[in-house]
């Protein structure tokens, strides 16, 4: 194998399980005509015994789960306030 980096995304989830794909290819169509921000990935895979099953399989791209926590840290980050000294009298 070779040493390249590869940059993984989100896992994906299993939305539901279907006998034909055909139903869902209809799902996947579905979620997509839903999604109004354009940043759901949604897949159709075979699985099972003997790839008899297929899977829809969906999750949030990888631009807006990096972008939200950038975010997320940024709000985190606690806030430094000026301390004040006594000046001795």
């Amino acid at each position: 194998m070779s040493d390249t980096n590869v940059s993984v995304g989100n896992p994906w989830t299993n939305v539901r399980y279907f006998s034909t794909f055909e139903e869902a290819n209809e799902m996947r169509t579905s979620l997509k005509s839903h999604d109004t921000s354009g940043l759901l990935q949604v897949k159709v895979k075979r699985c099972g015994v003997s790839g008899l099953m297929y899977v829809v399989k969906s999750r949030q791209s990888a631009d807006m789960v990096r972008a939200q926590t950038e975010v997320d840290e940024a709000l985190e980050q606690p806030k430094t306030t000026k301390k004040v000294r006594k000046t001795k009298q």
